[in-house]
């Protein structure tokens, strides 16, 4: 989900942050799986829209 996310905010044209707030990506999905283990990647990929709209 992740490496879709990146592709679809521009991870190829050099536009993608990957640092949201002082932390990387993929801390910030880990937090997101922790805090809820049966989350559906649509869901995943939601929140991370979400977190990425307000951090960047």
């Amino acid at each position: 989900i992740l490496n879709k996310f990146r592709q679809d905010h521009g991870y190829k044209d050099g536009s993608y942050k990957k640092i949201w707030d002082e932390k990387e990506d993929n801390v910030i999905m880990q937090e997101i799986l922790s805090n809820n283990s049966n989350i559906t990647p649509e869901c995943l990929y939601d929140e991370l829209s979400k977190i990425y709209a307000t951090n960047i």
